[in-house]
């Protein structure tokens, strides 16, 4: 059913976009100024533009500056705005009212400088391959090398990555082909937006299977976890009501999807702080156990995730290299610092680089929690013993 809401809409998307691209430019333009302005936001809040001081100009003669994310904001042609429907493009345009000479006001568009969207698009562009090289040997080395480690959390970590993988992908298509090819931008705003918000349901699932453990933990209850079908159910099916409610509600910002999506997380995180918290009355190395998988969780969430708010949208150099190289952070917090793992590949080779040999001291705290999550997927266990030397003793 999902499936099918999904197509639906999709193709609805691809229908319309094919329509209008039939009918004069001219009027596409005035389509556009006439539906995108309300959604534009307004440069000066609620007052004008001042061209002779560059700033805006309040009640009681206030002045502030623009709204736009930008240091230089430039002024449009009103005539020929072109503006797509993209909430990452929008937050760079705005409108006003600009004062005159005879202290009357016209309406305005202003922008940032193209230059500014163009330098953190390019940076994007040369480092988001640097990360999907290092997701995918973040992914090959869970699925291939790693087998025992299946446990909710890192079956959910495994989605998360791929999602976030092939957004990249994704970006790179869209902006290295014709960017004015509409069906390119339909499908990266629609399948590439799809997984960037997946990618935060499947850290929301990791962080639920967390909570659910930590409570077993506290309560001393059997192992149990989040059904793997309900978890399915919620990872992708969120994404998929927040792009059908981008598509068919007016004026919805994409960035609030991601906002209310960090935003569960956030909350999800502070609830599996406190419930580690509760679970100290365990013996001392099953407590630190359970800890080191919590803040492994939240490294990565404060790794990853913030960068989503701060590296999306604002305009500093480090910020956008930080956001495109978030890749390799999570290879160094789920590979590189990953108790367990480093123990694994201690001295071994991957391709022409090799691991550490004294990664073999690593205290493994992380080694009980994985042999409990394997009790929990394999209910029966056969236990030989075999003396060292003779024969077994049939009494």
């Amino acid at each position: 059913m999902f499936i099918l809401v999904y197509l639906f809409t999709f193709c609805k998307i691809i229908v319309a976009t094919h329509s209008q691209s039939l009918d004069d430019p001219n009027e596409i333009t005035i389509q556009n100024n006439s539906t995108i302005i309300s959604e534009l936001m307004n440069c000066c809040k609620d007052g004008v533009y001042d061209p002779n001081t560059e700033t805006c100009v309040g009640k009681n003669k206030a002045i502030f500056s623009f709204q736009l994310p930008c240091s230089n904001p430039i002024e449009l042609d009103p005539t020929d705005v072109q503006i797509e429907k993209d909430a990452e493009e929008l937050e760079y345009f705005c409108i006003t009212r600009i004062l005159t000479e005879n202290e009357d006001s016209t309406i305005a568009y202003f922008t940032c400088e193209e230059m500014d969207e163009e330098f953190k698009i390019t940076f994007e562009i040369w480092l988001f391959p640097i990360s999907i090289v290092f997701l995918s040997i973040t992914l090959y080395l869970y699925l291939v090398k790693l087998t025992w480690l299946r446990s909710p959390q890192d079956m959910a970590f495994m989605y998360a990555i791929s999602c976030l993988m092939f957004h990249m992908i994704f970006f790179i298509v869209r902006y290295t082909n014709n960017r004015e090819s509409q069906i390119i931008i339909i499908f990266y705003n629609y399948v590439g937006r799809y997984l960037k918000t997946a990618y935060f349901s499947w850290f929301h699932v990791m962080c639920f299977n967390r909570l659910i453990e930590n409570r077993n933990l506290q309560q001393k209850l059997p192992y149990s976890k989040f059904h793997p079908i309900g978890s399915h159910i919620y990872a992708w099916t969120v994404p998929l009501i927040f792009i059908t409610l981008y598509y068919y509600v007016p004026n919805l910002n994409w960035h609030i999807p991601i906002l209310i999506m960090w935003i569960i997380n956030l909350i999800l995180l502070i609830t599996v702080i406190t419930s580690v918290e509760h679970t100290k009355q365990l013996d001392n190395y099953s407590w630190r156990t359970n800890r080191y998988r919590s803040w492994l969780l939240i490294r990565l969430f404060l790794g990853a995730g913030i960068l989503w708010l701060f590296g999306a949208s604002v305009r500093i150099p480090i910020f956008t290299v930080l956001f495109a190289l978030q890749g390799v952070l999570i290879f160094l917090i789920m590979v590189i610092y990953r108790y367990h793992v480093k123990r694994k590949f201690a001295g071994e080779k991957f391709g022409v680089f090799q691991f550490p040999q004294h990664w073999k001291n690593t205290e493994d705290v992380d080694r009980d929690d994985i042999n409990q999550n394997s009790q929990g997927d394999n209910n029966d266990f056969l236990v030989v013993a075999i003396p060292l030397e003779g024969k077994i003793d049939s009494k």
